[in-house]
């Protein structure tokens, strides 16, 4: 998936360079309510950033994910703030961010949320959504109320509502030899990393 040709030219589009590196982010699954019960639905919508102006003020990262089944407003999709990287330093301030997640959960929060949100819909099988790292984004879960032929379409009861592979590039001379090393390492060991705009 991060090699494909077309994710691969798509990302040397947004960055400026053929010369790639990309990192391993694992993936997201989300349960088929339909076959696993409503208690699997994400209650309400988690907004967050997953860069810190506290610590990476200057830095424009990338990231994104590659969504392997069809997605819609009936199985979820991604949800972004257009516009919300210019906030960044603001949507930043007075958080204690886990790591580089910042999350916006505060009550200003919804109404800033709310009125900015875009669910990103209809995508298919193999298509790339690329965003910058400050932008406000969350995924939008199942509609329980939805058609559950709609979930993974083709597949008989699915177990999965929806399932995407995150991933990310930056250009090889932005990553020092010791990121390399660390994602090397996780590859190794079997987890994931982070975004390269951490």
């Amino acid at each position: 998936v991060r090699c494909a040709r077309g994710h691969r030219d798509a990302w040397a589009t947004v960055l400026g360079t053929e010369d790639l590196c990309a990192s391993f982010d694992g993936a997201g699954a989300w349960l088929n309510p339909h076959v696993h019960g409503e208690q699997v639905i994400t209650k309400g919508k988690w907004y967050h950033i997953d860069q810190f102006y506290g610590k990476t003020p200057e830095r424009k990262g990338f990231q994104g994910l590659v969504t392997l089944f069809a997605a819609d407003e009936n199985t979820g999709s991604f949800v972004c703030l257009p516009g919300s990287h210019k906030d960044y330093e603001t949507n930043c301030r007075g958080r204690n961010p886990l790591g580089n997640f910042v999350r916006m959960g505060g009550k200003r929060d919804a109404d800033y949320c709310a009125f900015r949100a875009v669910q990103v819909a209809p995508l298919g099988p193999g298509d790339l959504v690329v965003w910058d790292s400050r932008v406000v984004h969350c995924s939008a879960g199942v509609d329980i109320n939805a058609d559950p032929s709609c979930m993974l379409r083709g597949a008989t009861q699915p177990p999965l509502s929806r399932l995407v592979a995150y991933v990310a590039c930056a250009p090889q001379s932005e990553v020092s030899e010791l990121a390399r090393e660390k994602r090397r390492e996780a590859v190794r060991k079997g987890y994931g990393g982070n975004a390269f705009s951490s």
